[in-house]
């Protein structure tokens, strides 16, 4: 049974004043930072809109109302997304300062997401929480559709009425399928080595092994800029989007974690952490959360990069697992040393046991240890309720909370809906002969009436 201490919720702060910023930038939050520059197109290249294109490419199977464009697959017809192009138009569209450094109230409380009922990340929202507040899932549990690739497919995004995915195959790439029949709308998008993903403002970025971090137009596929980041050697970890910033974590040589402007892929700033971590940051309330192995965890200033506290832990070592941010408390597992729960000032609070990252939703957290899902109360420190399933169970949860329903699945390729009171199974599905299992890499996603369950090369929609 988890061992977690009572837990006590703090205010957040309030949002950012308007800032007067002079020539050659723009405010984000609180600062102004300058604007970025064109992109020049390098030999071999043209520019296309706004992107740079190989004068030849690769042949692509581009799919239903798309055409391929140089390197890409862009639709038939349709504006283009240009630089001023697409739902964050505007000169302050996009940034959404309010939020990352306003106090989001409700079972929300500590996210820097505003996206109603999108997927935008790993973990479903930039805080980690694996669950939708209003969602519900159609019972009991049958595939809608089921998408096959030729590679193993990422954790899915959900955003526009879009499923958004980077699948593996010999030529790693993105697509995105209508969410409503899993019917390609665009793509495949080439892009780099084990891509992962995060969506914020009408925006997909894209970020590879090697640091290479792109961003495309979610609705056409049309790639708007590219950058290297170069910190560091590996970016292991996904991306996280939220506020007008994507938080990238990268290691090495130590370890660095970058925010960078969506709009045009500027260096917003850089800090340096003490070992790197292999898993991606949490952002809840205007503060960024970088876990390390031996339990040492770093807190910045979401648009500063400020060092807030740093926990040094009890020893040393490369590694580190994605944390979440829930009730303003940090939800930190860890390779070595003891899964801890601490307060936003770094001070321990508690403890859990799971072996993959938790779900929450109205004060309970839903753990799997050990291929058992458990829901504790956090405040009362009560176990309410274990499920066992078939004995194989091995993903992160998520959470509907419109429907009163909790989803986990298993090695066997079951997918089981529970209800979220009291832990009953209603229903069980077949969705392949496997589902992809817990990793700091993959989870399913659940937004707009859709659960969305990666399976090996397989992609299941309920």
């Amino acid at each position: 049974m988890p061992c977690l201490l009572a837990l006590a919720a703090c205010g957040g702060s309030s949002s950012a004043p308007g800032v007067v910023c002079g020539a050659g930038t723009r405010q984000v939050g609180s600062q102004c930072l300058p604007l970025g520059n064109a992109t020049v197109c390098g030999a071999g290249t043209v520019q296309v809109g706004n992107q740079c294109l190989p004068t030849t490419a690769t042949p692509l199977s581009c799919g239903p109302g798309t055409q391929q464009t140089g390197s890409v697959c862009l639709p038939v017809s349709g504006p283009d997304a240009g630089p001023d192009a697409g739902p964050d138009a505007g000169p302050d569209a996009g940034l959404d300062a309010g939020v990352i450094s306003g106090a989001p109230v409700g079972d929300d409380a500590g996210t820097t997401d505003a996206q109603g009922s999108e997927s935008t990340n790993f973990g479903v929202d930039s805080a980690h929480h694996n669950a939708q507040p209003f969602d519900s899932i159609a019972s009991p549990l049958a595939p809608a559709w089921t998408a096959q690739f030729d590679g193993p497919v990422s954790y899915p995004l959900i955003a526009n009425g879009l499923a958004i995915v980077a699948v593996a195959d010999s030529q790693p790439n993105i697509r995105a399928l209508d969410l409503a029949t899993g019917a390609i709308v665009w793509g495949p998008v080439i892009a780099g080595a084990r891509v992962t993903l995060a969506y914020d403002a009408g925006k997909i970025f894209a970020l590879d092994s090697t640091g290479n971090l792109a961003a495309y137009d979610a609705l056409s596929g049309h790639k708007l800029w590219a950058k290297s980041i170069a910190q560091q050697s590996f970016y292991q970890s996904p991306p996280v989007a939220a506020g007008g910033l994507v938080y990238v974590d990268g290691l090495g040589f130590g370890g660095t974690t970058s925010a960078i402007d969506e709009r045009d892929g500027t260096s917003v700033w850089n800090a340096s952490t003490f070992d790197g971590s292999s898993g991606t940051v949490a952002v809840g309330g205007g503060i960024v959360y970088e876990e390390e192995s031996c339990n040492q965890i770093s807190a910045f200033d979401a648009i500063s990069g400020t060092l807030n506290w740093f926990d040094f832990g009890t020893c040393t070592g490369g590694g580190g697992i994605t944390p979440a941010v829930y009730q303003d408390q940090v939800w930190a597992r860890d390779t070595f040393g003891a899964n801890l729960v601490v307060g936003l000032d770094g001070a321990q609070a508690g403890s859990f046991a799971a072996s993959a990252p938790p779900a929450f939703h109205q004060g309970w957290a839903f753990l799997l240890s050990q291929g058992v899902l458990s829901a504790v109360d956090i405040g009362a420190n009560t176990l309410k309720w274990s499920f066992p399933g078939d004995g194989s169970l091995c993903t992160p949860a998520a959470v509907a909370g419109g429907g009163g329903q909790v989803f986990v699945g298993s090695s066997t390729g079951n997918v089981y809906e529970l209800d979220e009171q009291t832990g009953a199974q209603r229903s069980v599905s077949k969705a392949a002969t496997t589902v992809t299992c817990a990793s700091d890499n993959v989870s399913m996603a659940l937004g707009s009436g859709r659960l969305l369950v990666p399976a090996g090369n397989a992609l299941v929609a309920y």
